[in-house]
């Protein structure tokens, strides 16, 4: 990955061509998920979490493959049914940089560009900017992508912290038989305790139905069901090699 601040003078002439198909940087098997979205996306793909032990942070994630380079919604072309946000925006980034008022270091938040990821060229998809340096829909659309992911950082990092406090989570112990030859077993993942759930007091479940996190919790384990749809999926693609 190289990132660049973008701008109208060295992208003046960038295209944009996302291509969601093997070998064209879409190539994971887990991508980060929000809050905003888990209602849309509980219908399609599985949802669970990752642990960042040095920040103790619990980031949610749709599985999309059972290894770490296989995605298998681009062989089903699955995955243009509804792109999770954290797809929308590849290849850019929000990036940060530190300036100087008043004596303070500030944080500056800008937009970034991964200019060697394979969407990016000079020839053909969505313009970056219009001919006269001004944005194009696409960059507008892309702007508020970010704005909503980045703003719902917050909400998921007050879930993550909550369900943290009520020892919620637990790993994930799945194994999958995909055939008399080839068992695996899912690993680094973690999801939310049913049993933990049912067994919590009044006064934690109202505290999370007031922030509206059980809504969360029930998306959540809804999505577990596309397990289903990724198990097939896996099998298809084994039968094909």
């Amino acid at each position: 990955m190289k990132h660049e601040v973008l701008n109208n003078i060295d992208h003046a002439n960038l295209f944009i061509n996302s291509q969601f198909k093997p070998g064209r940087g879409y190539d994971f098997n887990l991508t980060s998920v929000f809050p905003v979205e888990y209602i849309r996306l509980q219908s399609h793909y599985p949802i669970f979490f990752t642990h960042d032990k040095e920040n103790n942070f619990y980031q949610s994630v749709a599985m999309l493959g059972f290894e770490e380079n296989e995605n298998l919604f681009l062989e089903s072309k699955g995955l243009l049914t509804s792109l999770p946000l954290s797809i929308q925006r590849i290849p850019f980034y929000i990036g940060k940089r530190t300036k100087i008022e008043a004596g303070i270091p500030v944080d500056e938040k800008n937009l970034t560009i991964d200019i060697d990821h394979p969407s990016v060229n000079q020839e053909s998809g969505n313009r970056i900017f219009l001919e006269h340096g001004g944005n194009s829909d696409y960059l507008n659309h892309i702007n508020r992508v970010l704005v909503t992911i980045d703003e719902s950082i917050k909400e998921l990092n007050e879930f993550s912290i909550l369900l943290s406090s009520l020892e919620l989570f637990e790993p994930l112990n799945l194994s999958v038989d995909f055939n008399k030859d080839n068992n695996f077993a899912i690993k680094g993942l973690w999801t939310i305790s049913e049993t933990k759930l049912k067994n919590l007091d009044e006064k934690s479940i109202s505290k999370l139905h007031q922030k509206g996190f059980l809504q969360h919790i029930y998306m959540i384990a809804a999505s577990i069901g596309n397990m289903n749809n990724l198990i097939h999926l896996k099998k298809l693609k084994d039968s094909n090699k």
